[in-house]
């Protein structure tokens, strides 16, 4: 197995247990690649990565995607503020200044967010824009605004930002595996598989938030 590759969010979840379990066999070779969905469609068809994570659908007959479940979105507020009074709404939130990572070529999780709310006629102030997670949580800790994220996010635990689960029901975003389509699993694939099945398993069942 030559590598794999995920967008950042993915990777606050179950894949490094995914990533140790298979580093215990010496003879695979394990590298991780940060890859927007289009560049892993890309270099999944050329052979540079096995499999990719994501959680954006493309249509591409040489690639197929799983579902491996769907993750809530949860706001990352200022800690104390009156957002954590109760679970926010859109509606709430759309009155309250938002930090946003900028939509770039092909589609990307920067494009969910604010189609959220875009989908039930609400007008939202996106304050800043940043291009990477970090910086997001950095600026909700600064009292800026907030942002919306993946609920595993939550698992970073960052001092300032209180992480609420949203009012709105069925608000949530997929965590989808991409494989070269009809390509049969050699055995580090089908090792990766079978660790994969459990993980996500013991995530449909509550026994891994």
């Amino acid at each position: 197995m030559n590598s794999d590759t995920m967008v950042p969010s993915v990777f606050y979840g179950q894949l490094p247990s995914m990533v140790r379990r298979l580093r215990q066999n010496r003879n695979l070779e394990i590298l991780l690649h940060e890859l927007k969905t289009r560049e892993q469609v890309d270099a999944l068809k050329v052979g540079k990565i096995d499999i990719g994570f994501g959680r954006i659908r493309i249509e591409d007959p040489d690639v197929e995607q799983e579902l491996l479940f769907d993750e809530p979105i949860i706001a990352a507020v200022p800690a104390g503020h009156q957002l954590t009074h109760e679970p926010p709404s859109m509606k709430a939130l759309s009155e309250w200044p938002m930090i946003a990572f900028p939509s770039g070529p092909g589609p990307n999780f920067a494009d969910i967010p604010q189609g959220l709310f875009h989908r039930r006629g609400l007008r939202v102030n996106v304050i800043q824009q940043v291009n990477d997670l970090q910086t997001a949580l950095s600026l909700v800790a600064s009292d800026m605004g907030f942002t919306l994220v993946p609920e595993q996010v939550r698992r970073l635990g960052r001092e300032g930002v209180d992480y609420m689960p949203l009012a709105d029901d069925n608000i949530s975003t997929p965590v989808i595996a991409s494989r070269r389509k009809g390509e049969s699993p050699n055995a580090a694939m089908r090792l990766a598989n079978t660790i994969l099945a459990e993980l996500v398993e013991n995530r449909l069942t509550g026994r891994y938030p």
